[in-house]
């Protein structure tokens, strides 16, 4: 099924993040992971200075650092495998989440920052996969939900859609087949406008 999308030796698909977080947002959480380590090195140097006088200082620091790893480290590091039979979302550190083909009762968009209309999907916007129906106080808020054994989101692209419409069975692939041709349109908009200048 996913024979123009997958690779032939280990038969899968493997989707990442946008490019910026994969370049820029990957050197800034490793370069605060060094930040942190620098900052508490010069502490500990005078362990009793450390703990009189200044402990307070590296305690914010962390807790602040460990906010911006909590929102982003997952955006940054984590991708999204497409199998034959399986949706499989990987992240080091973190818990690998998979649910079966079979499994998948809910999938759509959540349109974080859009209408809501295909025509206006953007990268923003989250592709999700559920065994249960999505819950609507998050409705616009994907942010809040965490990817778990029930539920798996991932950012929209036109290579995703064009591999989900492929992959899931109807009447599931009807949305990602919509969007797909959403993003052919903007792309073949774009052509005749770079065109015409």
């Amino acid at each position: 099924m996913l024979h123009n999308l997958t690779d032939k030796k280990s038969n899968r698909y493997v989707f990442r993040e946008h490019i910026i977080l994969l370049i820029e947002g990957r050197f800034f959480m490793l370069a605060l992971i060094g930040f942190l380590i620098w900052f508490w090195s010069l502490f500990l140097k005078d362990l009793s200075t450390f703990i009189d006088e200044a402990l307070l200082a590296p305690l914010i620091a962390t807790i602040l650092a460990a906010i911006v790893f909590h929102e982003f480290w997952y955006r940054c590091f984590g991708r999204l495998i497409i199998t034959e039979n399986e949706i499989i979302w990987k992240c080091p550190f973190m818990r690998t989440r998979r649910i079966r083909k079979n499994e998948i009762k809910y999938s759509g968009f959540d349109y974080r920052f859009s209408s809501g209309n295909l025509r206006n999907i953007t990268t923003m916007d989250m592709a999700y996969f559920s065994k249960q129906p999505y819950p609507k106080e998050n409705i616009g808020k994907s942010y809040r939900l965490r990817n778990s054994d029930n539920f798996i989101k991932f950012h929209a692209s036109e290579k995703l859609c064009f591999c989900l419409r492929e992959w899931l069975p109807e009447p599931h692939n009807r949305i990602f087949a919509n969007a797909y041709n959403s993003f052919l349109k903007k792309e073949r908009k774009k052509q005749r406008h770079m065109q015409k200048h």
